[in-house]
């Protein structure tokens, strides 16, 4: 075993007076997916998979308008590792991390959404604690607050996985 690649667990992994995220973990359904469709401004959608026992992650970065369809500014996909060394939990934390990270220098001040499909790394960026994935965490929120520096807003939203009336598929 490698333990030079092993994760330190800290006893938090924000200080408490970090202020949060916010997060929109909808409990209906179809109100999540109203949520998710109703967003404005730059909308990613976020996505981690595991698959032939490999873990990757991927997205799509649309400019949303209140008067019409988004653009699609961007998509990515990438493979994170084995199956043995990551799993959906972190590759979604990953996606989300690469999402708010990769968001354009010049972006004007307007609302960031970030929608996501794996409820437990949205609870986890909700309410960070002692548990696995730390590193990836202070990084969502290390750019995340780059972002509202700059006059955004960061917002996080969770969406069923493939679930029906989602405008992206």
């Amino acid at each position: 075993m490698q333990t030079d690649r092993i994760e330190v667990i800290h006893e938090y992994a924000l200080p408490p007076w970090t202020p949060r995220i916010q997060v929109m973990l909808e409990g209906d359904k179809a109100k999540a997916v109203k949520a998710a469709n109703d967003a404005k401004g730059i909308v990613i959608a976020t996505s981690g998979s595991q698959r032939d026992g490999m873990v990757g992650i991927g997205g799509v970065v649309c400019n949303v308008n209140h008067d019409g369809p988004g653009v699609v500014l961007a998509s990515y996909s990438v493979s994170l590792g084995t199956a043995d060394e990551q799993n959906p939990y972190t590759a979604e934390l990953a996606a989300i991390a690469m999402a708010l990270m990769c968001a354009p220098a010049g972006l004007p001040c307007r609302e960031v959404t970030v929608v996501a499909s794996n409820r437990s790394a949205l609870e986890v960026i909700r309410r960070p604690r002692r548990q696995s994935g730390q590193c990836t965490i202070r990084q969502i929120y290390d750019h995340a607050n780059r972002l509202v520096r700059r006059g955004c807003s960061v917002n996080l939203v969770w969406l069923p996985a493939k679930h029906e009336g989602f405008a992206w598929g």
